[in-house]
């Protein structure tokens, strides 16, 4: 079964508490195997990425700046996608870009 590749790229988010000062932007690519969510994807960006939005708004720069955050933000990233898709199911997260300022 090809794996099918998907970027989610451009994604800012203001850091909780950061009074609009301090916020993360990052770029993901999602992998999965079915064609169906692939596109799904492509069709519902808007929400997955007001999804996205809302996860890493609602993180302080300490904890987005901390060791774990990255691998337990993948977990999560791929279940916030996978709760938006109704055909299919994302398998793997990779961030491509991932920057505090």
């Amino acid at each position: 079964v090809p794996v099918i590749s998907h970027a989610i790229e451009g994604v800012v988010a203001n850091a909780a508490g950061s009074r609009g000062r301090r916020f993360v932007t990052f770029d993901i690519i999602v992998e999965t195997k079915y064609q169906e969510a692939a596109q799904e994807m492509t069709d519902k960006e808007y929400q997955i990425r007001d999804a996205l939005i809302n996860y890493f708004g609602g993180r302080s720069v300490t904890e987005l700046s901390s060791r774990e955050f990255l691998h337990t933000a993948k977990d999560t990233i791929q279940g916030i996608i996978n709760g938006v898709l109704e055909n299919g199911e994302i398998d793997t997260v990779i961030f491509n870009k991932f920057l505090i300022q």
